[in-house]
């Protein structure tokens, strides 16, 4: 019986070294923030904590112009370099990108806030928030992957949680002003940056300056990469902008429930984002290869299961341990339990098979049609002023299904051409 296991879950064996790094990776990504969340909730007045996550959802949202279509775009381009001293370059080259579009996000985002808000006392908590528009920058994973070595994300993935876990717990107390929580991920931030400048230091080579700056291989990168930027855009608008919509049309109870759930969430999307991010640089030389393609499919499968038994099992006393807030069984448990199945078959078929068969724009097209059935959702619970949590979960649930359903036609499209 074991044996059979093994060999369903033979590309879980042969790769256990990356997959452990990750797993260790997400597993510290969810349980600070399910260590941070009862902290601040019960220190920080409900309206000023529902402004800081709204500020922070708004930071989020905006960063997919920040990574544009950068890290897909550049773990491929890794994956499948020809020449390994050209890795140095690739890496100026997109970090330099990144960095601009940075700077004029959030200038902008700034200024409009100032605009409209004049220098109120929330204008320090946006501010800070900023954090969360540069953590890409920062952490560098789309490049680690590239080149496969994801321990280094693992290591400054934990420097920034066990920083921010430690001082939220030693200096947040009731008594304590809003903007200590954005401040306190600002400072992590920081320490992460110097921690990621020694290990890019041991990955990179001398460049001339006149190689690192042509503006041909600029040109091409924003081009390779627009299609990922435009179903990044996309399923930012559905994955992203619910806390926004939530923050501007809900109760801020239900912001807070929302956060709550977004992690639950998150922690049910561990298997499949541990998956595209092991096995997505395998798949752009492998996918024509049956064999890996069956494996895939069989592994990601039987990894989802635990999460959905555990979460129909348990889902209620989690929430309870999480929040005072009272949660509906549906709302825990019955709304986001199959999510990760229909998510694994969208990530299936889209990245793991369109992208690598060539089919970047039909990958990012259903993508963008997915966030249409998204948007028409959420514009007629506006109409209709009925925006709630409930109405939310369902919409998410809309959309990742269509986004699977629009993958699975595209994919056979391709493949009948391929063949």
């Amino acid at each position: 019986m074991f044996k059979n296991l093994k060999k369903k879950l033979s590309l879980i064996f042969e790769n256990r070294i990356s997959i452990s790094h990750l797993s260790l990776f997400h597993f510290v990504n969810i349980i600070s923030p399910l260590i941070i969340l009862p902290l601040i909730i019960n220190n920080i007045e409900t309206t000023v904590l529902a402004k800081i996550f709204y500020f922070q959802a708004i930071f989020t949202f905006f960063s997919v112009f920040v990574n544009y279509g950068f890290n897909q775009y550049g773990i491929n381009l890794l994956a499948t370099l020809k020449n390994p001293e050209n890795k140095t370059k690739f890496f100026f080259q997109i970090s330099i990108l990144k960095l601009i579009f940075f700077l004029i996000i959030y200038s902008m985002l700034v200024l409009v806030f100032y605009i409209s808000n004049n220098l109120n006392s929330d204008f320090i908590i946006f501010l800070l928030s900023g954090w969360a528009l540069c953590y890409d920058i920062v952490i560098c994973d789309w490049f680690y992957q590239g080149i496969e070595k994801v321990s280094r994300i693992n290591y400054l993935n934990f420097i920034f949680r066990i920083l921010n876990v430690t001082m939220i717990f030693f200096f947040v107390s009731d008594s304590s002003p809003g903007f200590f929580v954005p401040m306190i991920y600002c400072i992590s931030m920081f320490f992460v940056l110097i921690s990621n400048i020694v290990f890019i230091n041991k990955e990179l080579t001398f460049i001339q300056k006149k190689e690192l700056l042509n503006f041909k291989d600029f040109k091409i990168h924003l081009i390779e990469a627009f299609p990922f930027f435009s179903s990044n855009f996309s399923s930012k608008i559905y994955q992203g902008s619910s806390k926004i919509v939530l923050g501007k049309f809900g109760s801020p109870i239900d912001l807070i429930k929302f956060e709550v759930i977004d992690k639950v969430l998150m922690a049910m999307k561990i298997p499949n984002t541990i998956l595209n991010q092991v096995f997505f640089p395998k798949s752009s030389r492998l996918f024509s290869n049956k064999e890996y393609v069956k494996k895939l499919k069989k592994t990601g499968l039987i990894i989802n299961i635990p999460g959905i038994i555990l979460l129909l099992v348990f889902g209620d006393l989690v929430f309870n341990i999480l929040t005072s807030f009272k949660f509906e069984y549906s709302q825990t448990v019955l709304y986001i339990v199959f999510l990760p199945i229909i998510i694994f078959f969208g990530h299936f078929y889209g990245l793991h098979q369109l992208v690598p068969m060539g089919s970047k724009k039909k990958f990012s097209t259903n993508i963008n049609k997915g966030a249409f059935v998204y948007i028409l959702i959420i514009l007629i619970g506006i109409k209709t002023e009925s925006i709630t949590l409930n109405l939310i979960i369902l919409s998410l649930y809309a959309t990742e299904l269509a986004i699977t359903l629009f993958m699975y036609k595209g994919y056979l499209v391709s493949n009948k051409k391929i063949i």
